[in-house]
């Protein structure tokens, strides 16, 4: 085969074949922002802060939760925790700060997602393709570690509503859940702390 038409075919599977593959790939722009994961990851250190709160009210103590100065992600989630707390513990919720003898005021300090890679391989690398967008071949670990950690700051600060005066403050507690994912030579597993194992298999 004449030198010329080698390079035209080349060509032409160079051009063709990412233009197959991509045509497989779907967008949904109606998915959230966050991921599933990411949410749980949040919600469960929420969780697991708000279990470490403790102000030790005195039971059947009416109580207004202040959340003016609560700014954060999932703002509804964790007002509710804190509330759903409170009145295991014997608080009662009073929708009015007139009508309460305490105020809870409620501040948090991080809620959000640290995350870290290790990786021990051939990476992914992107390669340009004529008339066509780039692609990148596939990533080759030999070893790979990618943790995820989700924490948590929420304090709580009580007074009495009349007065103004100091009740208890509960200081600044912290809650994390974490999710851990290895690979070994192509064989990989999940340790996850944000779910019933059930789930992982649905």
């Amino acid at each position: 085969m004449p030198a010329y038409s080698s390079m035209r075919w080349n060509l032409l599977f160079l051009v063709v074949v990412p233009i197959l593959v991509q045509a497989c790939t779907s967008v949904r722009e109606t998915q959230p922002d966050e991921t599933a994961t990411q949410q749980l990851l949040m919600s469960t250190a929420v969780d697991k802060a708000v279990e470490r709160l403790d102000l030790n009210v005195p039971l059947d103590t009416p109580v207004f939760v202040d959340t003016q100065y609560l700014q954060t992600y999932d703002k509804g989630y964790v007002v509710s925790a804190i509330r759903a707390h409170l009145l295991k513990n014997g608080s009662r919720l009073i929708r009015q700060p007139g009508e309460a003898e305490i105020v809870v005021e409620v501040r948090s300090g991080a809620l959000s997602i640290n995350r870290r890679k290790d990786f021990v391989g051939l990476p992914s690398i992107p390669l340009p393709v004529p008339l066509t967008e780039s692609f990148s071949t596939p990533e080759i670990p030999l070893f790979k570690h990618e943790e995820q950690r989700g924490i948590a700051k929420i304090a709580l600060t009580a007074y009495d509503a009349e007065t103004g005066e100091l009740w208890a403050d509960t200081g600044p507690v912290f809650g994390v859940a974490w999710i851990d994912g290895w690979s070994v030579l192509g064989v990989g597993w999940r340790e996850d702390q944000t779910q019933p194992e059930s789930l992982d298999n649905p």
